[in-house]
């Protein structure tokens, strides 16, 4: 299949542009699930520093990236009052989306013990 560079120049905007549907409905399935894992973390584009944020569970992932690692963008994904369980590394932005539960993620429950292990010994 023959290519020709100049057809990939836009494509990156012409699927955001087509995908649009799909992220608005994986967001709103998201909203509605019993249970949600969240994180965020670094995400350099183009030399700029961004965050991509992450929503999920068994059944789906929902990825977003943002400028921001702030409330707003918690409360743009999760909306502000999520039905849900939500599994987060304690991180105070979530806070904005007002679960009706919390979670610690395992990972940080284990250093913490560890860390108060030490304090003890």
């Amino acid at each position: 299949m023959p290519f020709v560079p100049a057809l990939a120049m836009a494509f990156d905007r012409q699927a955001t542009k087509k995908g649009k549907p799909i992220y608005q409905d994986l967001k709103e399935k998201l909203r509605a699930s019993a249970i949600v894992h969240a994180d965020e973390t670094y995400w350099r584009e183009n030399g700029v520093n961004h965050y991509v944020w992450y929503g999920g569970n068994n059944d789906l992932a929902f990825f977003h990236i943002d400028l921001h690692r702030s409330s707003k963008v918690a409360i743009s994904i999760f909306g502000d009052s999520f039905d849900g369980v939500l599994n987060t590394d304690g991180y105070a932005a979530y806070n904005a989306a007002n679960p009706r539960g919390r979670q610690s993620c395992l990972a940080h429950l284990i250093r913490k013990a560890e860390g108060i292990k030490q304090e003890i010994l």
